[in-house]
């Protein structure tokens, strides 16, 4: 993703041509959902020999980013956001009932590191009220997929993506506020973890704007 922090800072430049109007949001927050999914091995002599049941459940947790918001024109700006969950798959593997004893059990349960990292470019709409600016906005690019050594022999991948957000932005000052934000999220991911997953996310930030 060193391409997507070139770009980020490219939005930087070209924004602080305008005076009073750019605003860069740092943002933490909680992220849910994920890759979820179960798979069962295909094998010639299931009555002899059971097939292996894999079930991977994605773990929740925290997500944190940068936001950087260019006006276009009043109420209009161009987006761009990147951001990055690290979290953990836990994986189940099971194999039933075998007809036969074995001296070593047969069901097991490990996790794997599991980290993303999204840019995403995007427009979003505000309105202006008594104390605070609504907004809605989407936004759409590429999502980083990171497993650990031991996941599972999938590669790391960048896949596609899009998001649609909403929330509202509160100023404190000309030059600060706060953001308080909703967003969903689209994966293309591939079909060996499971194909295409969506995410909802809840952040807060602190703005600071010229």
């Amino acid at each position: 993703m060193r391409k997507s922090i070139l770009l980020v800072a490219l939005a930087l430049a070209l924004g602080g041509q305008t005076v009073l109007a750019v605003e860069i949001t740092p943002v933490v927050g909680y992220r849910i959902g994920g890759p979820s999914y179960e798979l069962v091995e295909i094998c010639p002599f299931p009555t002899l020999i059971p097939c292996p049941e894999v079930e991977v459940e994605t773990e929740d947790s925290a997500v944190f980013g940068l936001i950087v918001d260019v006006p276009i024109t009043d109420g209009w700006q161009a987006e761009v956001l990147l951001n990055r969950q690290e979290t953990e798959q836990e994986v189940t593997i099971r194999f039933g009932r075998l007809p036969f004893p074995i001296p070593f059990p047969v069901d097991g349960r490990f996790t794997v590191d599991f980290e993303l990292t999204t840019l995403h470019v995007g427009i979003l709409r505000e309105w202006e009220l008594a104390r605070a600016r609504p907004f809605v906005g989407v936004g759409a690019g590429l999502t980083q997929l990171e497993l650990g050594d031991e996941g599972l022999g999938v590669a790391d991948d960048e896949r596609f993506s899009g998001s649609v957000a909403g929330g509202a932005k509160v100023p404190v000052s000309d030059r600060f506020g706060l953001r308080f934000e909703a967003r969903g999220y689209w994966v293309d991911a591939p079909e060996e973890i499971g194909g295409s997953f969506t995410q909802v996310e809840a952040t807060v930030g602190a703005s600071f704007r010229w």
